[in-house]
């Protein structure tokens, strides 16, 4: 007995809008016996803490399709299996992927044995269930967690030989699509850039307002610019030069799994842009008080997020987090100019990339 799964998309990743599609070819030298032949596409987040010593599971979702016997023949009151002749046979299937994890509607009963969400310890801990969107396939067997989607196919054979048999299981890449959509409002970080005046006897204050405006929000998309805004608002008459000498984006990952019980986080770090001595003029000596500088985003407007990057996601035992950090070197002064550091933090949401092949100018313009 000889079992083939064949794949209507044999190639790249599905998403939550597609179905996974295609032919179960079935090969036997003999007849056999047969209740049911079944298909299920299932997806598994597994978390790893200490080296493995402690491991829990959760079942995002599942979805099954008898495709044996037919449909016809189970409406009609005949004997519970049927024999199934030698030869080749084939049965269509075609399953859907939810758009959100289902792991709390598959254990609802904390008194009975959670089969689906599984910890090796404190099993009398209340699991909570998340409804969240459902994440990439990622990770491994010898990772720290892994997210992982795949069809198994069972035989429940009669007669002699009954019992039931897992003949085929197949991984599945799944990936999800973002749709942008407008941002609500614009994410802004604020500092006072003070500048001292080469003369001690000057009494007029000199300052600089600094903006750093995320313009869509928290959200990110990989594949694509960080649409990020920069502005310096002048504060006080003095004359002042002021120049963008160092500048630096960088991602600060956080994956938090949970097993048993216990915590372990993980931090990564991905710079996306790094410049230096770039002497970028941001502010001359005749700019006025209250003038808006903004530096021009062609300093990082060709530097785009890496597609290799793990979009944020959170399960109920694993979660991926992300924080943007922005670095600013402004150096400036009149005739001693020194160098001043300004750090910005956002915390973000890293979206995969989206369907529109232009989401940030279509549905974002309305912003400059």
């Amino acid at each position: 007995m000889d079992l083939q799964v064949r794949l209507d998309q044999e190639w790249g990743a599905y998403t939550e809008k597609d179905t996974v599609s295609g032919h179960l070819i079935f090969r036997n030298k003999a007849p056999v016996n047969i209740s049911t032949i079944t298909v299920k596409l299932s997806g598994i987040a597994t978390s790893r803490l200490n080296s493995g010593r402690y491991v829990e599971s959760h079942q995002l979702f599942q979805r099954f399709q008898n495709v044996f016997p037919p449909q016809k023949i189970t409406e009609i009151p005949v004997s519970r299996s049927l024999t199934v002749g030698s030869g080749t046979h084939i049965f269509p299937f075609s399953l859907t992927f939810p758009a959100t994890s289902e792991c709390h509607k598959i254990s609802l009963d904390e008194s009975k044995p959670n089969q689906s969400c599984t910890g090796f310890l404190h099993r009398k801990n209340k699991t909570h269930h998340l409804l969240r969107k459902l994440p990439p396939s990622t990770g491994d067997t010898l990772s720290a967690w892994e997210v992982r989607y795949f069809l198994d196919v069972t035989i429940t054979k009669t007669g002699i030989l009954k019992g039931v048999e897992k003949l085929q299981t197949r991984n599945i890449l799944f990936y999800p699509v973002h749709e942008f959509s407008p941002p609500k409002s614009i994410l802004r970080r604020r500092c006072l850039l003070a500048i001292s005046h080469d003369s001690v006897s000057t009494s007029s204050p000199l300052a600089f307002q600094v903006d750093v405006e995320l313009l869509n929000g928290q959200c990110l998309l990989l594949g694509y610019p960080i649409p990020l805004r920069i502005k310096l608002t002048k504060v006080g008459d003095r004359e002042c030069f002021v120049w963008l000498n160092d500048f630096q984006t960088m991602l600060v990952g956080s994956t938090e799994t949970h097993a048993s019980g216990l915590v372990e986080k993980d931090t990564q770090f991905q710079v996306i842009q790094t410049m230096s001595n770039i002497h970028h003029v941001v502010s001359h000596d005749r700019a006025l008080n209250g003038a808006e500088l903004c530096i021009g985003d062609s300093i990082w407007n060709k530097h785009r997020l890496p597609t290799t990057l793990t979009p944020s996601f959170e399960t109920c035992n694993i979660s991926q987090t992300y924080t943007l950090e922005v670095r600013l070197g402004l150096q400036c002064g009149y005739s001693k100019f020194r160098t001043t550091i300004l750090e910005f933090s956002f915390p973000v949401y890293l979206a995969p990339p989206s369907m529109d092949p232009d989401p940030y100018e279509a549905k974002s313009a309305k912003l400059f």
